[in-house]
């Protein structure tokens, strides 16, 4: 009789739960699986915008994945630039956040307006952002060419193709670094202070109790902020289409995704597809890397 209950509580709790979730499911159903089934029959095909409705879809097998690396030699270049830009993005925004938090932790005057000014960018649309800097840095006359010039450094072009991936990166650090120094800041606030005053006591300097005590015990919101890091720069689309219009030297994956999807002498719906779904697996393959590492470098909280 007892077990008939805990059956019938445990059925009821089950039912419970699934109404209450349902929501999420039908919405995660209706935009991320049926679209993600959708996009990966597509890329098997030669669906295009312009035929999608009016001609009768053509199996290519996988020819359009092999074109991706033996014909269109600007995907190519657009994953050099997109790794390179990603790579570069994350390390040195998670850096600087991470100095920023730092500084920001210990009581300096200030700190609170020195929080909110470094978090403000993130505040602003990244369209916004974008065609602020945009303004400043590329028209003739821009206000950043004229603080050059009174330095003395003359005018410099942040397009030209040695300039143009490094000035994106460094307009796109800027607008995330707020963001990920808050959680950083999270974390280094839930680093214990008696390890620090008993490492303090044994003549441990700042150094030492930095890389000994606060960098393995912030290792876990590290590796959060990187792995979000790199997944959001591989989709880096608005920002670099704003300030470079899609230059070969600042071309990304996502870039070339939608052009191929929608311009109407692309290769179509298909072929975008399938680049869709190789940044897919790319992205795949960084986040295991980036879990294989973090189980021998990274320290949660009852290890």
């Amino acid at each position: 009789m007892v077990k008939k209950r805990r059956t019938g509580q445990a059925i009821r709790s089950a039912r419970k739960f699934y109404l209450f979730i349902s929501p999420w499911l039908v919405v995660f159903l209706l935009f991320t699986i049926i679209p993600m089934v959708f996009s990966l029959v597509m890329s098997f095909t030669s669906a295009k915008v312009t035929t999608l409705t009016t001609r009768p879809l053509e199996f290519l097998g996988i020819d359009n994945y092999v074109r991706m690396f033996t014909v269109d030699t600007r995907f190519l270049r657009a994953i050099c630039n997109t790794l390179i830009y990603s790579l570069a993005r994350v390390f040195f925004g998670v850096l600087l956040a991470l100095l920023f938090a730092l500084l920001l932790n210990t009581k300096i005057f200030g700190r609170k307006v020195f929080r909110t000014m470094i978090y403000l960018p993130a505040v602003i649309p990244i369209v916004g952002s974008t065609l602020l800097w945009k303004l400043m840095i590329f028209q003739d006359r821009n206000i950043v060419s004229y603080i050059l010039s009174l330095l003395g450094l003359g005018n410099i072009d942040f397009l030209s193709p040695s300039m143009a991936l490094g000035t994106v990166v460094a307009i796109n650090i800027w607008s995330g670094v707020g963001p990920s120094m808050l959680i950083i800041l999270a974390g280094l606030q839930n680093v214990p202070q008696d390890l620090i005053e008993a490492a303090t006591l044994d003549g441990a300097g700042p150094f030492t109790r930095f890389r000994k005590i606060v960098l393995p015990m912030l290792s876990s919101t590290l590796f959060f902020v990187l792995i979000t890091g790199m997944i959001s720069a591989f989709q880096a689309y608005a920002e670099v289409e704003l300030l470079t219009g899609g230059m070969s030297e600042t071309v990304t994956m996502a870039m070339l995704v939608v052009d191929n999807a929608f311009a109407l002498d692309a290769y179509g719906i298909g072929y975008a597809s399938a680049q869709g779904w190789f940044i897919y697996m790319l992205t795949l393959v960084f986040t295991a890397i980036f879990f294989a590492v973090s189980r021998r470098k990274v320290y949660y909280a009852g290890q």
